[in-house]
């Protein structure tokens, strides 16, 4: 993917499947102490870039990798995550529930 041309980019190109099982996220993200829902973002992030091509078996791999999914994971934690759970949390303040759990 990453040696496409501009022009191919605009064309619907299927690159594969992404499934998660919702039992293993939610225990993943709590024995490392992660949000469900950003670790859930995350790892659709991760596994949407091994479908692009990007790969971590090799150091130099990892750190272009690593790199792409703190920029893009950056991104939505600051533009959709925290908006939304500010929405939501504003919405159900008479009720006391806060949604915003780990969410830095």
């Amino acid at each position: 993917y990453k040696n496409l041309q501009k022009p191919l980019l605009k064309q619907n190109i299927y690159l594969g499947d992404i499934a998660f099982g919702y039992e293993n996220l939610k225990t993943h993200a709590k024995d490392n102490n992660k949000d469900f829902l950003e670790h859930t973002c995350f790892m659709f992030i991760h596994s949407t870039l091994h479908l692009l091509g990007f790969d971590h078996e090799l150091d130099e791999q990892a750190l272009e990798m690593e790199s792409a999914e703190n920029s893009i994971m950056t991104k939505v934690r600051n533009e959709i995550l925290e908006p939304m759970l500010t929405k939501i949390n504003t919405q159900h303040s008479a009720s006391n529930i806060n949604l915003t759990n780990n969410i830095n």
